[in-house]
């Protein structure tokens, strides 16, 4: 393979991948309204908290609430939400399905709320990609 052949097939593969293809949507270059809906998902996830605090709290030794117990707010817009009960606590995701980079917001019974990437590149490569 000629140099200018194999430099031509590395810029199609580097092309081809959903982070090159398109820019991320939350980062340095995030537009206004992707930031509003970032900080808007964020919001989601502090009322979320919340509102399993306060379940808590009116139910002394109960278990944290399953989302259909509780009056959510509504998901941003093109985010998903998992949400993770084990009886001693509670873990959720708001996943931005709309972003090639997979950005996400995490939180738990702790009450952290944590807003971030993937690493660019996994460390195993047995496992299934996102979505």
């Amino acid at each position: 393979m000629s140099r200018s052949t194999g430099l031509a097939f590395l810029m199609v593969l580097w092309c081809s991948t959903p982070s090159a293809a398109q820019e991320c949507l939350h980062g340095p270059n995030e537009s206004a309204a992707e930031r509003e809906r970032r900080e808007y998902a964020v919001r989601v996830a502090n009322e979320i908290n919340k509102l399993q605090a306060a379940w808590i709290a009116a139910k002394p030794g109960a278990n944290y609430a399953r989302p259909s117990q509780l009056k959510l707010p509504d998901m941003p817009d093109d985010f998903g939400l998992m949400f993770y009960l084990d009886g001693r606590g509670y873990m959720f995701s708001l996943k931005d399905d709309k972003d090639p980079c997979y950005f996400a917001i995490f939180s738990d019974h702790y009450g952290l709320v944590y807003a971030t990437m993937p690493r660019p590149e996994p460390e195993t490569t047995n496992v299934d990609a996102p979505r």
